[in-house]
């Protein structure tokens, strides 16, 4: 049962959000971290894409490998430093410090969606190779029209997915609480203003110790 437990959040997590995030919290599992790395691929693979990495005779194979090692690495930075902000500003409803362990869980099947796009990033790098890493309104011209309509879409069933996945990371927080959702949402939006203030704090002692 436990083993079956871990599908779970990968079945409901579209459907029944809250209800995979209860099962990931009640059975945790080190597989769950198999989503914050494919969602980090993704977004390796759309930054490829934006640098028009095809252009410069970059071959499939080395595509794959170069976003899958930078992109499961920047994953998992993701999910401990979006854990670990969290873990500073979130607090139960008896204002004590929700344990870091359920919330890296919850933060990580809050990645599924973004995750769930790494499929069809890599079933179209399989057929299209370097030509998917162009600029997408120079598909048309080498591949045909259909092809950029089904590069288009993938790009915005991609964006749909990142805003399904932040909408999750605010469920999360809300069952890792026990609060509402619009508590949640506050402690999520604590959570990015400290984020900003840690890199802005960064950025000024570079700039200091650069001059």
């Amino acid at each position: 049962m436990a083993n079956a437990s871990v599908l779970i959040p990968w079945r409901y997590v579209w459907v029944r959000p809250r209800m995979a995030l209860r099962e990931a919290i009640a059975h945790p599992s080190g597989a769950l971290v198999l989503a914050p790395l494919a969602s980090g691929i993704v977004q390796s693979m759309v930054r490829a894409a934006s640098s028009e990495v095809g252009r410069r005779g970059t071959s499939t194979a080395t595509i794959l490998i170069m976003t899958g090692l930078v992109g499961s690495v920047w994953g998992l930075v993701q999910l401990l430093a979006v854990s670990g902000l969290l873990y500073l500003v979130a607090r139960d409803a008896n204002g004590q410090r929700i344990p870091f362990r359920r919330l890296r869980t919850v933060v990580a099947v809050a990645y599924t969606p973004l995750g769930a796009a790494f499929v069809g990033w890599l079933v179209a790098t399989l057929l299209l190779g370097p030509g998917l890493y162009i600029n997408p309104e120079s598909l048309a011209s080498i591949y045909g029209p259909i092809t950029a309509l089904e590069v288009s879409l993938l790009y915005f069933a991609t964006g749909v997915c990142l805003l399904w996945s932040f909408a999750l990371q605010v469920l999360a927080v809300a069952e890792a609480r026990g609060s509402s959702v619009l508590s949640a949402l506050g402690t999520v939006l604590s959570a990015a203003l400290l984020a900003g203030i840690l890199i802005l704090l960064l950025v000024v002692v570079a700039v200091l110790l650069i001059h």
